[in-house]
């Protein structure tokens, strides 16, 4: 973060996503979030809350999606967690990556051409996970091993025994979520699917979706999210931001062989040549990530 008097700059580093290395002119599948239908209380750990978020993919390609639950040509799944608060949009939670393991022939999105086999997800077919699926501890594994622009990772992943309750899980703060101290904030949760055939084919910039939630305060204090609005889907969470804000401008930066960052920005007039800047950049899909921030 840098600050001058009249300027201030947010930076948001996030999600392992992924992006072409090469686009194939053959039938290939195309992974995208169809519904995130829910969101999940899986417990409670100090001062930290930990959540499911469900998840339903969809293969909208034109050829079935890899998911051999026993090697790495499977999509592993992440979730994350964002807050709109006084202008500002910003990061507050994300799991490791649930590694999938089977594909049910499901017809969400279209008509299901069914694979006739739980290790490919058939051409229009979609794939629902559970909340307390995707917040099953032992098949989450760390998003640094996996490469954010080609999908590839190493099976089975190397980790170290998850901390009970809270461990690999989506983990929020309780101040972050906490009606008295967030008044006015809007909450959104994002899923996105990351897998190498579908990085492969070059489909790699619509598998992120997100939805808009609500936060309550439940019996003993407990917090709980709830889904609202509709999932929007193959936007990434940045996106929430400009939906909610007309000011807000979105920039797509794609670096060439690796992947996709998401710039937003607003600037606000204080009056007497002062401008009030916020800055918030969403890594969908780059490997190489990113460590600073300059504006000049």
């Amino acid at each position: 973060m840098a600050r001058r008097v009249e300027s201030l700059v947010f930076l948001i580093i996030c999600c392992a996503g992924l992006w072409p290395q090469a686009v194939r002119a053959q039938a290939a599948p195309d992974l995208i979030v169809g519904d995130i239908p829910a969101v999940v209380r899986l417990g409670h750990s100090g001062d930290i809350t930990v959540y499911g978020v469900a998840s339903t993919a969809c293969n909208v390609g034109d050829a079935p999606a890899d998911w051999h639950n026993a090697t790495s040509q499977h999509p592993v799944t992440v979730q994350n967690l964002y807050r709109l608060k006084d202008g500002r949009f910003e990061q507050i939670g994300q799991s490791w990556a649930v590694h999938n393991i089977f594909a049910l022939q499901e017809s969400l999105c279209s008509e299901c051409a069914a694979s006739g086999t739980f290790e490919l997800l058939g051409v229009g077919c979609s794939t629902p996970n559970t909340a307390g699926f995707n917040g099953f501890q032992m098949i989450l594994g760390p998003r640094s091993q996996i490469n954010a622009a080609t999908g590839q990772f190493p099976y089975p992943f190397s980790a170290p025994p998850p901390t009970p309750i809270s461990g690999r899980r989506l983990q929020v703060h309780d101040a972050e979520l906490l009606p008295a101290l967030n008044a006015g904030a809007e909450y959104f949760t994002e899923v996105q699917y990351v897998a190498a055939d579908d990085a492969g084919a070059g489909h790699g910039a619509n598998n992120a979706s997100y939805r808009r939630v609500t936060v309550s305060q439940g019996r003993a204090g407990i917090l709980l999210i709830d889904v609202a609005d509709l999932t929007q889907q193959r936007k990434p969470a940045i996106r929430a931001w400009a939906d909610q804000d007309s000011a807000v401008q979105l920039t797509p930066v794609s670096l060439p062989g690796d992947g996709q960052f998401w710039v937003a920005s607003k600037a606000t007039d204080l009056g007497g040549g002062l401008w009030h800047y916020e800055y918030a950049i969403q890594n969908l899909s780059s490997d190489r990530s990113a460590g600073s921030l300059n504006v000049g």
